[in-house]
């Protein structure tokens, strides 16, 4: 089996997260960045007002957005 000893037809609902972070889409980048590297993660899922899914932004996209943009 997989890490953990669940086999690849186990369902996800056991590993998902109770309290999820989050970001709306008006978040800045720079405040996206600190929630991950304050909560560890490298995903941050995005809500929109409508409480819909927007998308996934990943911090190794967030940190060459970052890099992309002259200080």
């Amino acid at each position: 089996g997989l890490a953990g000893g669940m086999g690849p037809d186990a369902a996800v609902e056991p590993l998902v997260s109770r309290s999820p972070v989050w970001a709306s889409p008006a978040t800045s980048l720079g405040d996206a960045v600190a929630m991950m590297t304050a909560h560890r993660i490298r995903h941050l899922v995005v809500v929109g007002a409508d409480g819909r899914v927007q998308g996934v932004l990943s911090l190794a996209g967030a940190i060459r957005a970052l890099l992309a943009v002259p200080a």
